[in-house]
């Protein structure tokens, strides 16, 4: 694995950014920054997690120096972009960049019909597992004999928060009961090299922009034929239906693939992996629910409390998938407010808490 990819996490604020950036970072722009590892003048704290053959799983601390704009970013991925006389022609995006960022190498959307097949044949799940992955998203649906009937996000923590991942793992390896990814963040998707069963089955994906390390994993898949690129809107499913959020292309957690699941028993559950619930439409409008796990590991999402699904019956509980003393300081108060305002007055974390341990939380049946 090459190492010259990783993950870089830049502690400071948005007016000291620009002041060091000379320019206010946006969503698609490509900086080249200078790390070291002792304490200059100029230093924003940064952490780099690099990319290994399992993922981002190592971690170094420094500073960074100095940030230098390299270019915008385009549909497909960043062009590259001199940056004239004045600057040394080393600090130019390379041409190549682009193409290990991009699902271009790997797209052949899948019709409806297509993704009607795979999943024509699943039984009505039972119950729906939430894996307690620290913070990271990993759930499974079961049937009444506890196999694994479909998987939405096979997640674990980048090496950042590390320290909630759990001790072990136990899911349903066997068989090729298919992952539902809703987007192409690493913590939704990371269990899948330090678990490479979770490779040997279908995998229906949204057509996003890619990372390096989300790259290799669609690469992988792509080889084994387990690459399935959804961009319909709505698809009914034997245990509810896809969704695609409606967020624009380059929004990873509002354009990704979102689940309405009906279990066997007739409850209803939804899981929006990092969506804001007002970009997830369902023809017809959003019915009640039973359960709902919380977007975002209990993130401040758009749209308030009136955004979020009503519960079937008020003072429902819900579920909160995150890590204690995660780095993004999730769950944000705003959302729990949001949450109980809209009817969902209990919060069960798979963090756990006072009088309940971490672990796995089960919706169903």
């Amino acid at each position: 694995m090459s190492p010259e990819f990783g993950l870089v996490r830049v502690v400071t604020t948005l007016n000291r950014f620009t002041d060091v950036a000379g320019r206010p970072p946006r969503v698609g722009d490509w900086f080249a920054l200078d790390l070291v590892q002792d304490s200059p003048a100029v230093r924003l704290p940064t952490w780099y997690a690099g990319l290994t053959e399992l993922g981002y799983t190592t971690l170094a601390r420094g500073h960074t120096t100095s940030i230098t704009f390299l270019a915008d970013d385009e549909a497909d991925g960043p062009r590259p972009s001199s940056l004239g006389a004045a600057v040394a022609p080393a600090l130019q995006l390379p041409p190549d960049l682009g193409h290990a960022c991009s699902l271009s190498p790997f797209v052949h959307p899948s019709s409806d019909a297509a993704i009607s097949s795979l999943l024509s044949n699943l039984p009505v799940p039972v119950e729906v597992v939430v894996h307690d992955v620290g913070q990271a998203n990993f759930t499974e649906s079961r049937n009444a004999s506890g196999r694994a009937v479909f998987f939405y996000d096979v997640g674990l923590p980048i090496s950042f928060n590390g320290h909630t991942a759990p001790k072990s793992l136990a899911f349903d390896a066997k068989g090729t009961a298919p992952v539902i990814l809703s987007h192409w963040d690493w913590d939704h998707l990371h269990a899948a090299l330090s678990s490479p069963a979770l490779l040997e089955r279908p995998w229906i994906v949204p057509r996003q922009k890619l990372g390096p390390g989300a790259a290799r994993v669609a690469h992988i898949l792509a080889a084994k034929n387990n690459l399935h690129v959804w961009t319909g809107r709505h698809l009914p499913t034997p245990f509810g239906s896809l969704v695609s959020g409606g967020g624009p292309y380059g929004d990873h957690n509002n354009s990704g693939l979102a689940v309405h699941v009906s279990l066997q028993g007739g409850k209803t559950a939804l899981l929006v992996g990092d969506a804001d619930y007002n970009t997830v439409q369902l023809p017809g409008g959003m019915p009640t629910l039973d359960y709902l796990v919380a977007t975002h590991h209990g993130a401040v999402f758009s749209g308030g409390s009136t955004s979020v699904p009503a519960p079937t019956v008020p003072g429902r509980p819900y579920i909160l998938s995150y890590g204690t003393k995660n780095v993004y300081r999730h769950p944000r108060q705003q959302a729990l407010m949001d949450h109980a305002r809209a009817g969902w007055r209990h919060a069960i974390p798979t963090a756990g808490r006072r009088g309940q341990p971490r672990g796995n939380r089960v919706l169903g049946p």
